[in-house]
């Protein structure tokens, strides 16, 4: 019995995906609030149609002015647990288009992106793409769906 057990261990698929984790939740960035995302929740809105969802318009707009402040730095942690490992909200397997080459690409855990504090993600087709948005956010950045 034992061997049994430790057989289905040892052959069990050690790359096999996180469970899909909620699409309408997130944390803000900037506050670290939790969000459930409506039509109506705050959000930046990237080049071709990716968004990022703030707790409050005035969060999203202390994203605006300085979006740098609110990535995960070298020595800050992702979220705890799955949601770490997947982002929060959940995108894979949705189609999203590269802010930057308008490239539709399928997310996936191997999809490059630049992670926010908290777990939200902006998704780029390349790495080159995520070197363009570090060296000039704004370049990707359209606005907000409020009025500032």
């Amino acid at each position: 019995m034992l061997f049994l057990l430790l057989q289905s261990l040892l052959l069990a698929d050690v790359s096999a995906q996180p469970p899909p984790g909620p699409r309408n939740k997130a944390i803000c960035p900037v506050s670290g609030d939790a969000i459930i995302i409506i039509s109506s929740t705050p959000a930046v809105n990237f080049i071709n149609n990716q968004q990022l969802f703030f707790s409050s318009e005035a969060a999203a707009t202390s994203y605006m002015k300085s979006p740098r402040d609110y990535w995960l730095a070298p020595h800050d942690l992702p979220l705890a647990g799955i949601d770490g490992k997947r982002g929060l909200p959940d995108l894979r397997n949705e189609t999203r288009r590269c802010p930057f080459t308008n490239e539709t690409m399928t997310i996936s855990m191997q999809t490059p992106r630049v992670i926010h504090k908290h777990g939200q993600n902006v998704y780029f087709c390349c790495f080159g793409c995520v070197t363009s948005f570090w060296t000039d956010p704004a370049t990707a950045i359209v606005g907000t769906n409020f009025q500032l």
